[in-house]
């Protein structure tokens, strides 16, 4: 015997390693039963966390794996495409959310079940999930149509939907908002109040080593947001805070006179009026919703480069608070700026 003829041998005799191929059901191209007339469905995906198959089916005392010929999404987008669609309409994106096919007992008889979950996206947003549910008697014939007569009545319903809500789903995105003053302080920190002044004790970072000056002062402005959106409307809640950090400030303990202390407090003065001009920015300020965020951010930046500033300015002209005359003229300034704004009372 020759070594190909006993390859030949083992090749045809060999049980085979490879599991038997699932039962595959093809959507029949008949055109479905409804028209697609405000919208254009442009794909399907599948979200399902399992794709490899759509339930099983028993084969005596096995079951048989049911898949959609092609996958799912692939099968589904062309039985969809079929409908009578008008191609200047508006694009829809069909996502599958379930797709489960299983079968039960009744009376004798083997009753497939069915359970399809569509979700409809336009523009990128998640609108409106429907689901339909279906039985018929077992066999790949009978679950083919029932799986039709679903996704038709799942596209009846959607028609309708979208002619009754096409108007708001095609306005273009808006937002709202809301700015308010941040007086609600964490730990370490001390919220701006013009009936809260800075004390000693609010100090309690260590001196450092390598300054000649008498205090320090750490402030700072906080620009928090928190947004909710639904559909393409974005509801914007914006809070501006003047903060000083404890630990990041001190006195040294030779210093603790109240001329010092004034002086570290106009520092928190000027932080709290430049926190009064960004909330002021902001309530002009021309809100996309698709870039707020970055803006914000980019303006947020540039205020507190303005407050670095104007504190560096202020410790220039009063020569750090040595400077007397220009102490108290920079005090009446920005006290009086200050009093312009009815934040941070």
């Amino acid at each position: 015997m020759s070594v190909r003829f006993l390859i030949c041998l083992l090749l045809c005799f060999a049980p085979r390693a490879w599991a038997q191929p699932g039962n595959c059901i093809r959507l029949d191209k008949s055109k479905p039963s409804f028209t697609a007339t405000n919208y254009l469905v442009t794909s399907v995906t599948d979200e399902r966390s399992d794709t490899s198959t759509i339930g099983y089916l028993r084969n005596g005392q096995k079951k048989v794996p049911l898949t959609l010929c092609n996958g799912a999404a692939s099968s589904l987008y062309q039985y969809l495409s079929t409908a009578t669609q008008v191609k200047e309409q508006t694009p829809v994106q069909v996502a599958i959310a379930q797709l489960q096919i299983g079968e039960r007992k009744v009376q004798g008889r083997t009753i497939a079940t069915s359970l399809i979950k569509c979700v409809f996206v336009v523009d990128g947003v998640r609108y409106l999930q429907l689901t339909s549910e279906g039985e018929t008697l077992t066999g790949e014939r009978n679950i083919e149509q029932s799986i039709r007569r679903q996704m038709d009545k799942i596209m009846v319903e959607f028609g309708k939907w979208f002619d009754e809500n096409k108007e708001h789903v095609l306005a273009e995105p808006s937002i709202s908002v809301t700015i308010s003053v941040d007086n609600k302080p964490d730990n370490g920190l001390v919220a701006y109040s013009r009936k809260r002044p800075l004390t000693y004790n609010d100090f309690q970072g260590r001196a450092s080593r390598h300054s000649d000056f008498a205090a320090a002062t750490s402030s700072g402005i906080s620009l928090a947001t928190s947004s909710v959106t639904e559909k393409k409307h974005t509801e914007l809640k914006i809070k501006v805070g003047a903060f000083f950090h404890k630990n990041e400030s001190w006195f040294r303990d030779d210093a603790r006179h109240d001329y010092v202390l004034e002086h570290e407090q106009l520092h928190f003065d000027i932080t709290a009026l430049i926190a009064c001009e960004l909330i002021e920015a902001l309530g002009k300020f021309d809100f996309d919703p698709d870039t707020y965020d970055k803006k914000m951010g980019e303006l947020h930046g540039y205020f507190e480069e303005m407050k670095n500033q104007l504190q560096a300015e202020y410790d220039e002209a009063t020569n750090h608070g040595l400077d007397t005359a220009q102490q108290e003229e920079w005090k009446n300034k920005i006290r009086a700026q200050l009093a312009e704004h009815p934040y941070f009372k």
